[in-house]
């Protein structure tokens, strides 16, 4: 006969008893460290509060149900004993989750014809003695070591020790911080001014100070016709560079005649510093040079309206005439011979034309006295019969020059752009199409026959990264433009089909363009008799200005010289003559001829 045996209710739950024990001394120990470990707030003391109480009551309840369990297990190992041992349920203890069985002791079946009553008698025997066991040698010993372990624990008196911890733990007040008293800061006498910052040699001598006029408190210039005699500088000359301008009008002259590359480049290269003049007391903003054969004859426009003319003669230095004349307040940008007048505009807003033979100044074009309208730039357009300038605003304005000098009439005006026109260039050939450029880093292409006054439409627009300082049609066949950017590039593009110009330079050539804030920004200035070479100022070390290729873009020369020592920010070429004009911020002419 087969029978099953398991271990009894009280053997399981002093089992079960020693294992919550054992988790609770874990958990105080936790609790000890985070106390330790933690800055102690009012919020975490209640915490440690309520967590001592839940513990104390956890344990009270744990000793009651030990004792209920102790008095139930003594009915039930009486009605054990009357249970079979096979009826008996299965039982898995807790701690190691599977199920304690004793050894099995019974053969499958019975053979109730071949049993001994011998065999009989001792199987009921040790059924017997199984069912008063219940369990091994081992486990009586392993149950009696943690019952006496228990009770051990129970009356050595933990959990009271473990209370009064935590409660002086919980009343103990925590420090506050002081705060710490922040040290004096030592008050130091006054320091003295420098002699330099009072102005003051270091003899202790007073210096004198120049400062800038101021642009506010200066009024623009009469409108209506301007006396150059009353405004030259230098008195003692006055007769002498009036008759010499004169005697300029009156030289031959000739067009410019196209000259292949082959044959220009060394003669361009073959030139030399001749002289170093100064001519205005200012930085240059615009250089211009009369297209007479028999006299050299510079203009030069500064930071505060002057004009400088050089008469440059160059078989003896001492024979040199220079003057000046004011006719704007402000920077003169744009400068531009023709064989009997100088035309000029500022950023005053006004647009002059100067007669060299009677030295007088007209006015061709004047803004609005209550806006800040700009004049940037102009160039000549239909047989130099009309002058388009650029405005500020972004605006372009067409003035006849052969009409009556009123000031205020202009035959066309367009709105072109949102924003300042840098530049404008008129298409030597096909004069009807123009370039201008922004400061947003656009060189529109316009042409003038199809431009919708409400919304005009370029032709073509060619989008740079950077603003741009100046754009240019080549001058022989308007089949090249050049373009300056802040981006550090030249570009040159391809303009043979001007309503199909790619996107896609021609040639860039990298070229450093931040000048700074005192210096005139570069302009690329092209060869009147050639479309392959231009040339433009640089900021490299020793001092010189570059002569560049427009089909390569390789540098064909570089103009140096020791007297050479400042950056020539404009250049400009002689139109019928190898002759090369720059000029710098303090208002020096560089001549090279």
């Amino acid at each position: 006969m087969s029978s099953k045996r398991y271990l009894t209710r009280r053997q399981i739950t002093a089992q079960q008893t020693t294992e919550v024990e054992n988790e609770m001394k874990v958990e105080v120990r936790r609790s000890l460290r985070r106390l330790r470990s933690r800055p102690r707030s009012e919020e975490r003391r209640t915490t440690i509060r309520n967590t001592a109480e839940r513990q104390t009551k956890r344990e009270q309840t744990t000793r009651k149900k030990r004792k209920r369990n102790d008095d139930d297990d003594v009915d039930d190992e009486e009605e054990d004993n009357e249970i079979p041992v096979s009826k008996r349920p299965i039982t898995q203890l807790h701690s190691n989750k599977r199920l304690v069985k004793p050894q099995e002791k019974h053969s499958k079946e019975e053979k109730t014809s071949n049993v001994n009553s011998s065999s009989e008698s001792e199987s009921d025997s040790d059924s017997d003695s199984e069912v008063d066991d219940g369990i091994s040698e081992y486990e009586k010993i392993r149950i009696s070591n943690m019952k006496e372990n228990a009770a051990f624990l129970l009356n050595s008196g933990f959990s009271e020790a473990k209370d009064l911890f935590m409660k002086s733990v919980i009343d103990k007040k925590p420090k506050i911080a002081r705060p710490r008293p922040k040290p004096r800061k030592e008050v130091l006498p006054l320091r003295q001014r420098s002699q330099r910052l009072q102005n003051k040699d270091p003899d202790g001598a007073q210096t004198i100070t120049f400062s800038e006029p101021v642009v506010e408190s200066m009024p623009r210039k009469p409108s209506g016709k301007l006396n150059i005699r009353d405004n030259l500088d230098d008195d003692l000359n006055k007769e002498e560079f009036l008759e010499r301008l004169q005697t300029v009008t009156k030289s031959e002259t000739s067009q410019t005649i196209p000259q292949e590359t082959q044959s220009l480049i060394p003669a361009l290269k073959r030139m030399n510093l001749k002289d170093v003049v100064k001519t205005i007391p200012n930085r240059v903003f615009s250089l211009a040079i009369h297209p007479s054969e028999d006299n050299i004859l510079v203009a030069a426009g500064d930071k505060w309206g002057q004009i400088g003319l050089l008469n440059f003669d160059e078989s003896d230095r001492s024979k040199h005439i220079v003057d000046s004349y004011e006719t704007h307040i402000r920077p003169v940008n744009c400068l531009r011979f023709t064989m009997d007048r100088l035309y000029s505009c500022s950023y005053d807003g006004s647009l002059r034309s100067c007669d060299l033979k009677t030295a007088v100044s007209d006015e061709l074009y004047r803004t609005s006295d209550d806006d800040e309208e700009r004049c940037i730039s102009f160039d000549f357009y239909d047989q130099q019969t009309t002058v388009i300038v650029a405005l500020s605003d972004g605006q372009i304005v067409g003035v006849d020059r052969r009409a009556p000098a009123d000031g205020n009439r202009a035959e066309f005006s367009y709105q072109l752009h949102d924003r300042v026109i840098k530049s404008i260039s008129v298409h030597p050939v096909d004069t009807h199409y123009i370039s201008t450029c922004t400061n947003n880093g656009i060189v529109s292409l316009w042409d003038l026959r199809k431009i919708n006054k409400k919304k005009p439409k370029s032709i073509e627009n060619l989008m740079h990264v950077k603003s741009l300082n100046s754009v240019g049609f080549s001058p022989v066949t308007g089949n090249k433009l050049v373009t300056v950017s802040m981006d550090d590039r030249i570009r040159v593009f391809n303009t043979t089909v001007l309503s199909h110009v790619s996107q896609q330079p021609q040639t860039i050539i990298k070229h450093d363009c931040h000048v700074g804030r005192w210096l005139t920004g570069f302009r690329a200035s092209w060869h009147p008799a050639s479309d392959d070479v231009f040339v433009m100022g640089s900021m490299n070390r020793p001092r010189e200005i570059v002569l560049y290729s427009s089909h390569t873009g390789e540098i064909l020369h570089r103009y140096r010289d020791s007297e050479l020592a400042s950056v020539n920010s404009l250049n400009v070429f002689h139109p019928t003559r190898n002759i090369l004009i720059g000029g710098n911020s303090s208002g020096r002419i560089h001549v090279f001829t």
